[in-house]
């Protein structure tokens, strides 16, 4: 048997086939199990009599340098780079054409009364009270563009998409960024972009060549239909042909759509997707659409399709010579009364309204052809976050599975998102990923006070639960409602309200990991760096802030992420300071903070119990004597089975200091059963409304909840009489059960992805050239955990880089040791 790591990767879509390609070249054995008899997934490409066709027009655009230098090596013969635009097509007769997206220049083609009109509505929009105000849909983009732009264009399309009322849609469906340019531009600006000469497939097959090369096995035309799982591992994986036992040196990496990962292994759920048809009419005609436009899109209720494309136009290798054909994609849902039409009558409805737009004459029609893709699109229904949350920490509890890809992430990604997380997900596993596990060591008492005080309030033994409203970033950006939410935290008499103190650029990375994950060209996401600069506050607006609390007469701290944030904190004079998870491995920071001599507070996310330690070493070599660890899990939302919360009691009894809960699940029911078990502090996100934009809100508590919170506060320590009394549901019993955990410290399946998204390590502030030395000028620390720990940030200042580090990127032993 080969000693070798092995993998067995469920899917031979993109992600798949990169995963396994980088595998293989890491020294992995690797098998791929697909059920078709064709590889590619939703990118592959197949013939039809001189014709190749595509599952749907897909495009290679990045605006990373790394990744199209990468694309150009491997794929440069099979690319054709171009500038690719599309148009809206609306009116009675589809005979009204408007560029998109939207622009300054393209609001020439509406007539004057509606250009004047949009151009009044826009003056008053883009307000961030009503954007984050905003309860559906409709309302958030009328916040952004008005209600003339939005029933133009970001209504009854988005509507045809998903198939129910943008209404009844929140306000998470929508583009988190509409930006109109000033000029009309291609659709894919200032980024590099191609399309595959011979289809998109073309490409992914060439990665198909790479891996058999390599010694990967293809085990084609086999359905998964079981799991057979042990002890939180996969041991068995049943397939229509054969039952294959995964060892101890297998891991299995599941494309599949997650809701069917998590039915195989037994949990139902209510994850949808929707899907789309495509329909392929073939026509003797050389070119077809408008010229220089390559889709349309059609809002009608009359169509059947929602966009229609003209490969040809991005390749000219795709069809024959005066030939050329259209594909017509509608969206549906299995079991729908679309998906419930035969092919054939699909077919001649669209034969017969595609001709009814006046783009092709039928006459010309020589041949048609259909294809299905069940899984495409998340549907984001209302709560669907807490749903997903839920299903990915039950799959993502199995120690050797690891779900990704589009579906198997419940996130629609296009083919730049899928390389970069491919390439993330074999590092991890390459570079050990499992070493983030169990680990134990030998209980330390530690010189630190078992009682500290903030503001005149004392936490630790004997007193009452230390209730923290955790603002974070439920205000939004809006001074407005950061005060509305300290009001609301005096009136749930919260013992203090937290905020978050950030540089715009301090936080995470613009170019690694995570910040890649999202799909920012029509807006439909938000990267993770563009979210905190778009909610960090100024210190100005913050000391409004702190002066309100005041004024309202609660205690107000903050957790600083950066040195500058945490000095201007302490001139407003906060009553203490907290560290959140992703900085528990900040050193510097923690010491920076230590030494202004208040209480410190520490979330204990994400981490291993070495990395705590050293943490409590660093506020204890400073000579400061108050700190407080709370127990944590960086999942976000978090799950029972993940809160693990008799580790709460572990560190307690490790270090003989107060310690706490910091809950990031849905409900009060694990802060209950802290507070019941004697946690001297709860730290609890706080909002005006659970369904406002946002990413904590889902998992925080509004007003109701909070005071129900605070209330329960007096059964601090009454563990034993309330399992007795008020926790003896069965249903509560088996929740209890699930939370308490075993006490041992593990990071959890699902905090790897905020590790990967926001834990500390080094990065270059500034371009660093060859032979310069590292200076505190030049390095900061940051997220992505993807260079080197911060707690080498003192021992690398001084040292020559032996190579250049551009400006955001990771400092790594690389960069300093030949």
């Amino acid at each position: 048997m080969s000693k070798k790591n092995c993998a067995i990767i469920l899917g031979a879509g993109p992600t798949g086939l990169i995963t396994a390609w980088k595998l293989l070249q890491a020294g992995w054995n690797v098998k791929i199990i697909e059920k078709k008899n064709i590889t590619g997934g939703l990118c592959r490409s197949w013939r039809r009599k001189g014709f190749i066709m595509d599952t749907g027009p897909h495009i290679f655009h990045t605006p990373d340098n790394i990744l199209k230098s990468f694309w150009k090596k491997n794929f440069g013969d099979l690319l054709i780079e171009g500038k690719f635009s599309c148009k809206n097509v609306q009116g009675k007769n589809f005979d009204q054409f408007y560029d998109y997206p939207l622009s300054i220049e393209g609001l020439r083609q509406f007539n004057n009364k509606t250009r004047v009109k949009i151009k009044k509505e826009l003056k008053s929009c883009n307000k961030k009270d009503q954007r984050y105000k905003a309860k559906n849909y409709q309302e958030y983009i009328d916040s952004f563009i008005g209600p003339t732009l939005r029933k133009m264009f970001f209504e009854k399309y988005p509507q045809k998409i998903w198939g129910i009322s943008t209404k009844k849609m929140t306000p998470d469906w929508a583009p988190n960024r509409i930006k109109f340019r000033e000029k009309i531009l291609p659709f894919y600006h200032e980024q590099y972009v191609a399309v595959g000469k011979y289809g998109t497939g073309c490409l992914y097959d060439r990665i198909k060549n790479f891996i058999l090369k390599l010694g990967g096995k293809f085990l084609l035309n086999e359905n998964v239909i079981n799991f057979k799982s042990e002890d939180g591992k996969i041991i068995e994986i049943l397939t229509n042909k054969k039952t294959y036992k995964i060892k101890n040196n297998e891991v299995v990496i599941s494309t599949l759509p997650i809701s069917i990962t998590s039915r195989l292994l037994g949990k139902k759920n209510q994850l949808k997707f929707r899907g789309i048809c495509s329909v392929y009419l073939f026509y003797k005609q050389n070119q077809i659409l408008p010229k220089n436009h390559h889709w349309l899109y059609f809002d009608s209720e009359k169509l059947l399709f929602n966009r229609v494309t003209e490969n040809k136009k991005m390749s000219k290798f795709v069809a024959p010579k005066n030939k050329s054909y259209l594909t017509a994609e509608i969206t549906y849902t299995q079991g729908d009364k679309f998906s419930k039409l035969k092919p054939k009558e699909i077919i001649n409805i669209v034969k017969k309204q595609m001709a009814q737009t006046g783009i092709v004459d039928n006459k010309k029609l020589i041949d048609a052809s259909i294809n299905f893709e069940p899984f495409v699109y998340p549907v984001q229904f209302s709560d669907y976050k807490e749903e997903v949350m839920r299903v990915k920490s039950f799959v993502e509890n199995f120690d050797n599975l690891f779900s990704i890809g589009a579906g198997g992430e419940f996130n629609y990604a296009d083919s730049q998102i899928l390389f970069h997380k491919s390439f993330d997900l074999v590092n991890s596993l390459v570079n050990r990923h499992n070493n983030f596990t169990n680990e134990s060591k030998n209980i330390n008492t530690v010189n630190l006070n078992k009682s500290v005080k903030i503001a005149d309030k004392v936490i630790g033994p004997g007193n009452k639960t230390f209730i923290i409203a955790e603002a974070g970033l439920n205000h939004n950006g809006n001074l407005n409602i950061a005060k509305k939410l300290i009001d609301n935290a005096k009136k749930t008499k919260c013992d203090a309200i937290k905020f978050q103190s950030f540089l715009p650029d301090s936080r995470v990375s613009r170019f690694v990991k995570s910040e890649k994950y999202a799909e920012k060209i029509i807006g439909t996401q938000e990267s993770i760096s563009e979210l905190f600069e778009r909610l960090s506050l100024n210190f100005k607006t913050q000391k409004t802030i702190f002066s309100y609390a005041k004024k309202r007469k609660i205690v107000i701290f903050s957790t600083p992420f950066d040195f500058e944030s945490a000095d201007f904190l302490d001139k407003l004079g906060v009553a203490a300071f907290k560290i959140a998870s992703a900085d528990l491995v900040n050193i510097p920071l923690i010491k920076h903070v230590s030494k202004k001599f208040k209480p410190v507070i520490i979330s204990t996310g994400m981490s291993k119990i070495s990395e705590i330690d050293d943490a409590v070493e660093a506020v204890k070599s400073t000579g400061n004597k108050n700190l407080i660890l709370l127990h944590c899990n960086s999942s976000y939302p978090s799950t029972y089975s993940e809160v693990n919360l008799r580790f709460m009691d572990t560190i307690r009894k490790m270090y003989n200091i107060p310690v706490g809960f910091s809950d990031h699940t849905t409900d009060l029911l694990s802060s209950k059963v802290a507070i019941s078990r004697g946690a001297n502090v709860i730290e609890r996100h706080f909002t005006l409304n659970k369904k406002m934009e946002g990413p904590d809100h889902i998992l925080s508590s509004d007003e109701k909840e909070m005071s129900e919170l605070v209330k329960f506060k007096k059964n601090y320590n009454r563990w034993k009489l309330l399992i007795k009394k008020d926790f003896k549901k069965i249903s509560i019993n088996e929740s209890i059960k699930l939370l308490l955990g075993n006490g041992l410290k593990k990071i959890q399946p699902n905090e790897y992805i905020t590790i990967n998204s926001q834990k500390k390590s080094i990065y270059a502030k500034k371009d660093i050239k060859k032979g310069e030395k590292f200076s505190k000028d030049n390095i900061c620390i940051k997220g992505p955990v993807a260079g080197l720990m911060p707690k080498y940030y003192e021992i690398i200042v001084g040292r020559k880089a032996v190579r250049n580090v551009k400006t955001d990127y990771p400092v790594t032993w690389d960069n300093i040791l030949k």
